[in-house]
């Protein structure tokens, strides 16, 4: 009888407080909307299953927050080093207008894509409030 390996992946694009850094938001201030886009980086997400995505939102003002997956059957490492079309991904709404700044849990139940197998997964963010995105957690977790 064999025995399977279960690894608990989990990839935090944006994490904490503005800080300058990759996952710094400070740059998805004063909202325009399609104006403050803040993208991530592409990550390997193939072989990932009962994927879950977490997100919590800080501001200085009301929340007005969008978050859009992108999926993709492309690798990361080719798809960060190349400019990126809508011919090379597909995107995905995960909550549009987001008000509130509470913790909350997307799973396959909320959002079908979750439960199909993605090669590449990155986020892209927009805050259309004016007023400072102050901090964001977003986690993206799987098992393989």
């Amino acid at each position: 009888m064999s025995s399977q390996n279960v690894n608990h992946n989990v990839w935090k694009p944006w994490s904490g407080a503005s800080t300058g850094d990759v996952g710094d938001l400070a740059t998805a201030g004063a909202g325009v909307e399609g104006a403050d886009l803040k993208t991530s980086d592409w990550y390997d997400t193939s072989g990932w299953t009962d994927r879950v995505i977490g997100l919590q939102v800080g501001s200085d003002g009301t929340i007005d927050f969008d978050l859009i997956m992108h999926i993709s059957s492309q690798g990361a490492y080719e798809l960060n080093n190349k400019t990126c079309t809508t011919a090379d991904y597909v995107a995905v709404s995960i909550v549009d207008a987001l008000t509130s700044g509470l913790y909350t849990r997307y799973d396959s139940d909320d959002i079908d894509e979750l439960k199909i197998p993605v090669r590449s997964t990155r986020f892209v963010i927009n805050n259309d409030q004016a007023a400072v995105v102050t901090g964001t957690i977003l986690t993206l977790e799987g098992w393989s």
